[in-house]
């Protein structure tokens, strides 16, 4: 599992974990660690922290709890991807404590690259980070979304007419 993370872990530090519990940030790290090479891990227990964190260093991946005592992970997303930092585009991987539809479709309308729900598992955090390894999806940029086209599986029929069936 995480074959893919595992070869490509040092070119996504810095790490930034953005949750309200610096307990979350140690058990990602210890995860990580069994992947193999460990990049930098950065912790912020506060969406304004985390926006100081982001301003001045280049995260390469964020993990940010959804909706934490102090972290509205929803709106700290939004802004990322709306700002014009040189990190806009990085990954991020929504921490939530809901595994409810809703819950996931407010992630991706937020710009949310993955969806994690906690408590979670080595393979569970394995198949997100192969899934942000993989290529690249497309950028999307229109007045009410701007993030990773959230679509995660292209189809084969191409063409004006295909969705016709």
């Amino acid at each position: 599992m995480s074959t893919t993370w595992h070869k490509k872990a040092l070119e996504f530090g810095p790490v930034l974990v953005v949750s309200s519990e610096r307990a979350t940030a140690n058990r990602i790290l210890e995860v990580l660690r069994g992947f193999g090479p460990v990049p930098e891990i950065m912790w912020a227990g506060s969406a304004g922290q985390a926006w100081r964190v982001l301003q001045s260093t280049s995260a390469k991946l964020m993990l940010v709890e959804q909706a934490g005592r102090v972290i509205d992970g929803l709106s700290l997303t939004r802004q990322l991807r709306r700002s014009s930092l040189p990190c806009r585009r990085v990954p991020v991987i929504m921490l939530s404590d809901e595994a409810t539809v809703g819950a996931l479709r407010e992630a991706q309308a937020a710009g949310a690259s993955e969806f994690l729900v906690r408590p979670f598992s080595f393979i569970d955090l394995g198949r997100r980070l192969d899934a942000i390894c993989a290529p690249d999806r497309q950028w999307i940029e229109t007045e009410i979304y701007v993030g990773p086209d959230r679509r995660r599986f292209n189809s084969a029929m191409k063409g004006p007419n295909r969705r016709q069936r």
